[in-house]
C-alpha cells in the first residue's frame, strides 16, 4: 500500500506542476499582449544595436519596415520578406519575446 500511495502522490504532484506551468505561461503571454497594445512609432535608427543584431540572425533576409516602442522596454518591429510580414517583439536589451504573423 505504501508504494502505490507514493506512485499516486508522485502522479498528482506532476499533474499539479503541469497545471501551474501552463497557467504561468498563459499569464505571461497575456501580460505581454496587454503591454504591447499602446505603441508609439519610432525611427528605425532608434532601435538598439543589440536588438538589430538579434533580429538579423533570427530573421535573415527580412527587411525592417517599421519600429514601435511601448515605452516599457518592449519594441515591436514589423519585418517583411517575399510578401510575408511579421511583427517581432523584443525587449530593448535584445531579448526575443515572440513573433506574431501580420494579417493581410
Amino acid at each position: 500500500m505504501g508504494i502505490a500511495s507514493d506512485r499516486y502522490n508522485n502522479r498528482m504532484r506532476k499533474m499539479l506542476l503541469i497545471i501551474i506551468l501552463a497557467t504561468v505561461v498563459n499569464v505571461n503571454a497575456a501580460s505581454i499582449d496587454s503591454v504591447t497594445q499602446g505603441y508609439q512609432k519610432i525611427d528605425n535608427t532608434q532601435v538598439p544595436v543589440n536588438v538589430l543584431k538579434n533580429v538579423s540572425s533570427r530573421y535573415s533576409g527580412y527587411v525592417l519596415n517599421k519600429s514601435y516602442s511601448s515605452g516599457n522596454g518592449i519594441l515591436k518591429l514589423v519585418l517583411s520578406r517575399s510578401g510575408k510580414t511579421v511583427s517581432a517583439f523584443y525587449r530593448t536589451t535584445g531579448q526575443f519575446i515572440k513573433t506574431k504573423p501580420n494579417q493581410a
